[in-house]
């Protein structure tokens, strides 16, 4: 059965920052559905995102360069995360069916790392 490609619209001057954007959310995607990076190929990507392969190249040298950018983008997202329990920002609540929680208790080094391990798990 063949695949309908989906054409991307072309995007207008000056937007080439949002096609990246959408290559590193397919990539994203893709790493995420299969759990290895040895599945993840440009073709793959672009197709996900309606684009040609060779258009990646225009924003990325390569398929490693394209996963250490998402896997870099990842880690700063869980550092900034971490930061944000630490420093007692605003509670993170899961989205568990049965229970809501959200943490309010006096900052303490204690409460910092509860806080800090649950948002790992959760992220």
């Amino acid at each position: 059965m063949a695949e309908t490609f989906k054409r991307r619209a072309p995007s207008q001057w000056g937007e080439g920052g949002a096609l990246k954007e959408e290559i590193l959310a397919a990539a994203a995607r893709l790493l995420a559905e299969s759990g290895r990076e040895e599945a993840l190929s440009l073709r793959a990507v672009a197709r996900e995102v309606g684009i040609a392969a060779p258009s990646i190249y225009l924003h990325f040298k390569d398929r490693s360069e394209l996963v250490a950018t998402v896997t870099r983008r990842a880690y700063e997202k869980l550092v900034a995360e971490l930061r944000e329990a630490r420093d007692g920002g605003t509670p993170h609540t899961t989205h568990s069916p049965h229970t809501t929680h959200t943490s309010r208790a006096p900052h303490t080094p204690r409460t910092a790392l509860r806080a800090m391990a649950h948002r790992y798990c959760t992220f």
